[in-house]
């Protein structure tokens, strides 16, 4: 539904000019302008909008739609646009609209405020973007919730479907948990916590793949507790590569207490931890529990007046 339309163009052979493109919708609104060079064919144009782009649906293919319905919002997005692009042939009956497609440039920005993508809430998100060759960059992304703000910077090929993300900043885990099945919505019911934990990571692969992830990053967190057990202060460096987890130097506080390790490697294929150089010199109790309840029943009958300095060195099963 349109409240209003307007339409600005001026013809000098070859070049149609297009000063003014103007709709009101119910909410917001499109505000273009573009240069058209018959010969060439080509378009160039700039764009700015601030309509509900739900409105669009009946216009878009089914993926694009599909798309766009994993996002909802209270206010509609704000969207800067400017780009190139070459029409098909104008004697062509039946335009091969991919070799267009190769020939799109776009630069632009988006910014959101109190939105939603499949269940993740975000009280604003923003990003520059460039578009060329078949390939989407987005340099500066950056989501703000509650625990605060998360920066990322995306790449990601069309023809290829390789993406790699670069992120750094404070995200809450729990915040993910409509993304995941019942098993991951249980295992993130166990943290609480007062603060979210500060991130620097870089991940990669393929879209739609999962078995070509890969990751590296580095983690600090503070004030915060797994199966009710608190601890004060855990880093650790992170990869993850073929479906294996090398955790390196994690090092847990708890007061004046201590958990470390250099290397936990879990092999998920093979269903062990591999454990080298294992320190701990916290209540025994409180590792049982934060394992499960089934080890906290089997450890609960032995009790240290002072807990004992434990090193560890082997392989520990993921199951049984």
């Amino acid at each position: 539904h349109l409240n209003e339309f307007a339409l600005t163009a001026d013809w000098a052979a070859p070049k149609l000019k297009i000063t003014e493109v103007r709709a009101g919708m119910p909410v917001g609104g499109l505000a273009a302008a573009g240069d058209l060079d018959v010969l060439t064919r080509e378009l160039k144009f700039n764009a700015q909008s601030d309509f509900d782009l739900h409105a669009l649906d009946a216009l878009l293919t089914e993926k694009s739609r599909d798309w766009i319905g994993n996002f909802t919002w209270q206010t509609p997005p704000v969207l800067q646009l400017s780009g190139a692009l070459t029409l098909p042939g104008w004697t062509n009956r039946q335009p091969y609209w991919r070799k267009v497609q190769s020939s799109v440039v776009l630069n632009g920005s988006v910014h959101l405020t109190n939105a939603c993508y499949r269940g993740i809430t975000m009280d604003a998100a923003s990003t520059h973007l460039s578009y060329s060759n078949r390939v989407w960059h987005l340099p500066d992304f950056a989501l703000s919730r509650p625990e605060g703000v998360l920066n990322l910077n995306l790449c990601s090929e069309e023809l290829s479907h390789d993406y790699r993300i670069k992120l750094d900043g404070t995200f809450d885990p729990r915040a993910v948990a409509p993304l995941l099945d019942e098993k991951g919505r249980r295992g993130l019911g166990y943290f609480a916590m007062t603060n979210a934990p500060v991130l620097d990571a870089e991940i990669w692969g393929r879209w739609f793949e999962r078995e070509r992830i890969g990751a590296r990053a580095s983690l600090a967190w503070t004030n915060f507790s797994f199966r009710g057990q608190h601890a004060d202060v855990l880093t650790a460096s992170l990869e993850y590569t073929n479906r294996i987890l090398q955790v390196s130097s994690p090092h847990i506080e708890r007061g004046a207490e201590r958990v470390t390790a250099d290397h936990i490697t879990f092999n998920f294929d093979e269903n062990r931890a591999y454990l080298t150089n294992g320190y701990c010199d916290t209540d025994p109790m409180a590792v049982a529990t934060a394992i499960g309840p089934k080890t906290a029943v089997a450890v609960e009958r032995y009790q240290f007046l002072k807990p004992p300095v434990t090193r560890v060195h082997g392989v520990i099963p993921l199951r049984g």
